[in-house]
Parts: structure tokens; C-alpha cells; sequence
């Protein structure tokens, strides 16, 4: 589960740790028919740029809003048309251990992101 979350809601993205991944993310959620968010891989001094310099965080986070999924920063979607193999495993293996760990708190997140899937894969064949 994402941990040290700052958000930013202006720009509708939050920053924090990964303690699953042992990395740094900055989840930026899309705004689609169904909202949904993408994670994406920053360094421990991009995410202090939330206190420090957040100008170059928003630039960032726009820079990789527009790189959508072809950038090495990708981590992994909600949305799963958005994911190769390797990051649905890892998307599952995080919800997962995020449920056994807290699993009342995480089971709203994780049934909205069963919907967001049904949902897409309904469209994805009407």
C-alpha cells in the first residue's frame, strides 16, 4: 500500500512509497469514463520535489500524463488493457499483499478496480 502519500489534487495526482516495489510512485489518475490510475517509477529526490519545488513535480507529472504507457517510468495501470503480463502480475501482487495486510481498508480500492476491468472489458466487446 502506497505509504508518505502527498496529494495533489489540482492536478489530480499523489506521490508517495511503495513499500512492495521499493520504489517511489507518482500515481496520476485519468480521467476517463471510469476513473482510473497509473503508476509511474520516480526517484526519492523527484518526490521531495512536493515540499521543495512543486512546479517541477506538476511538470512531471504532465510530462508522463502525455507519455501515458510507452515511457520506462510505467509501472502499472488499474485500467488492465493498459498492462503487459509483467505488470499485471505486479498489480496483482501489490493489491494482494495490500488486502492481507489491511484488509478492510483495501477492499473498497480493490472492488473499485475489479469494476473499472469488468467495465472496459464490456466496452471492449459491445
Amino acid at each position: 500500500m502506497l505509504q508518505e502519500i502527498k496529494v495533489n489534487r489540482d492536478r489530480y495526482y499523489k506521490v508517495g512509497y511503495y513499500p512492495e516495489l521499493k520504489h517511489y510512485i507518482l500515481a496520476k489518475t485519468i480521467t476517463w469514463i471510469a476513473w482510473y490510475e497509473r503508476y509511474y517509477s520516480i526517484s526519492e529526490d523527484k518526490y521531495k520535489w512536493f515540499n521543495n519545488d512543486i512546479d517541477k513535480l506538476n511538470h512531471l507529472a504532465d510530462e508522463l500524463y502525455h507519455s501515458g504507457i510507452s515511457t520506462p517510468r510505467f509501472t502499472f495501470s488499474e485500467m488492465s488493457t493498459e498492462n503487459n503480463y509483467y505488470q499485471t502480475i505486479l498489480l496483482n501482487k501489490v493489491f494482494q499483499r495490500s488486502i492481507k495486510n489491511k484488509p478492510q481498508q483495501n477492499e473498497e480500492h480493490y472492488s473499485e478496480i475489479i469494476q473499472i476491468c469488468h467495465i472496459n472489458m464490456n466496452e471492449r466487446f459491445l
